[in-house]
């Protein structure tokens, strides 16, 4: 539950960091790293008490020459 909270802080510390230090890169290593959760977590104030749900959405087909309507979520 808590690792929410870090990465964000984390997250936003690296930002701060890569202001002030030119010529360095942001590390991309999960959802979390993303502008949008940060904007998302700056803007209603997610502490380390909240919860977040995800959804991530695909779709598939199972077959090669028939038409599915098939769809797979993480």
């Amino acid at each position: 539950m808590c690792y929410l909270d870090q990465k964000i802080k984390e997250v936003a510390e690296m930002l701060d960091n890569l202001q002030a230090e030119d010529g360095r890169d942001i590390i991309y290593d999960n959802i979390f790293s993303g502008s949008e959760i940060q904007d998302l977590a700056e803007c209603i104030k997610i502490t380390g008490n909240d919860t977040v749900v995800s959804l991530s959405l695909n779709r598939a087909q199972l077959y090669q020459n028939k038409k599915s309507d098939t769809w797979i979520s993480i």
